[in-house]
């Protein structure tokens, strides 16, 4: 706005201020802050920087002077680096981590039933050992006893029971003992397959362990405020549908 335009504004507000004559009863009023949001600042012209010069209008040397702050570049227009991986943490070392983990699994599982079963065969000698000493202990005590006297036909029952224990366990520890037998086999072939497995895994880690296998090429131009991969933008859409294959590719 020109100074013109900004005094015909000014005059306007003022006149608008001035008393105004009755027209049907109604009175517009206009304040001094109304005419200072409507006329615009004009700055002197002697307010704006000037570079070269003083205040008082006098050449002076000046502030940028080569070496100085604004020929600094703290930070390049282009930032790139490479993206790599290790192929040792994807494909079959990640196929052979998993049968490990499986086995281990398994492993744990059948240990904890070994144990159960030498338990289970401890307990059934055991109570094999007390019929035993039971059924002896009422054979010598049915010699005291009285022919056909009530005693001595409890006792007899008594004897008969001990022995049915003694048949159980008897019949029940080869069962044991070869669910003991099928255990250590199973154990002993998860053995097998964790050597195995171990082995690949200590293969590849010879031949990929330090190898780095290069992805993408990023580059970010702070200039233009441009994310590139292989030299391609990218945007959000794009972003999205690399992270899917990332994802798909197990790439976390």
């Amino acid at each position: 706005m020109t100074r013109v335009a900004a005094v015909m504004v000014f005059s306007l507000c003022c006149v608008a201020l001035a008393p105004l004559p009755s027209v049907a009863e109604e009175k517009v009023a206009v304040t001094p802050a109304d005419c200072r949001r409507l006329v615009a600042a004009v700055p002197a012209a002697d307010v704006a920087y000037k570079g070269g010069v003083d205040v008082h209008g006098k050449k002076v040397v000046g502030a940028d002077l080569p070496g100085g702050g604004n020929d600094l570049k703290l930070v390049p227009d282009v930032i790139a680096f490479t993206y790599t991986v290790n192929p040792a943490g994807y494909g079959p070392s990640k196929s052979l981590a998993q049968q490990s983990a499986s086995l281990n699994s398994q492993s744990g599982a059948i240990s904890a039933k070994q144990s159960s079963n030498s338990a289970a065969q401890v307990a059934n000698q055991q109570a094999i050992a007390a019929a035993t000493q039971q059924k002896a202990a009422l054979v010598q005590a049915a010699t005291k006893l009285a022919a056909n006297s009530q005693a001595l036909k409890d006792n007899q029952a008594a004897q008969a029971r001990a022995q049915a224990a003694i048949d159980s366990g008897n019949a029940a520890a080869p069962q044991l003992s070869q669910q003991g037998t099928s255990l250590l086999g199973q154990q002993q072939g998860l053995a097998s397959q964790q050597s195995a497995v171990a082995s690949q895994q200590s293969s590849l880690a010879a031949t990929q362990g330090n190898t780095q296998m290069p992805v993408a090429k990023i580059s970010y131009d702070m200039a233009r405020n441009v994310l590139t991969i292989n030299g391609q933008p990218i945007g959000s859409a794009d972003e999205s549908a690399l992270a899917d294959e990332c994802r798909k590719r197990g790439l976390q």
